[in-house]
């Protein structure tokens, strides 16, 4: 997470964007002000929750949600039986002081489940195994960041030898996956 917000305010600096930008504020309220195209946002700080926040005016309000729009519920049979924490991940759902030293199940492949195994690891989860359909391969963060900023696609020997790297680590080779 660090990490990730040192890079995004390193882009908004390269690109005269820094004074125009807000990180780790949390939108309370939107409200159309009068006039076309004039939004007010309340926003409050998220790691200093007593501070009284900002209030910014735009000509836009944008939002990217994704895609999980609706929660899929997969019922497992004898999963009444099971008497451990079952949750879905998604949706604020999930009660992370469960998983503590724990070793946790994930089902599903995707990237969400990819964030969720570092989510877990990051709340001290003792092991995650990824549990799936059918075999996939997870890529490093990095070969997404190449593939999002390169101007011509990436050729698919380049992503798997960059993906070798990873694997080697497990005596696994993604040529044959």
């Amino acid at each position: 997470r660090d990490q990730l917000l040192v890079m995004f305010r390193e882009g908004a600096r390269n690109h005269g964007l820094y004074d125009y930008t807000r990180f780790n504020v949390a939108v309370e309220k939107v409200k159309a002000l009068p006039g076309k195209h004039r939004y007010g946002l309340a926003t409050v700080p998220v790691d200093e929750p007593d501070d009284a926040g900002a209030l910014v005016v735009g000509s836009s309000v944008l939002a990217w949600p994704g895609n999980l729009c609706d929660c899929r519920e997969i019922e497992f049979p004898g999963e009444n039986l099971f008497g451990g924490y079952i949750e879905y991940s998604s949706f604020s759902k999930m009660d992370y002081t469960r998983v503590e030293a724990k070793e946790v199940i994930l089902y599903g492949h995707g990237a969400f489940t990819i964030e969720n195994v570092r989510t877990l690891l990051e709340h001290g989860c003792k092991k995650v195994r990824v549990m799936c359909r059918k075999r996939n391969l997870c890529g490093m963060r990095i070969v997404s960041w190449l593939v999002a900023h390169c101007e011509w696609p990436v050729p698919g020997n380049v992503m798997l030898d960059a993906f070798q790297k990873m694997y080697d680590l497990l005596g696994f080779d993604v040529w044959t996956a």
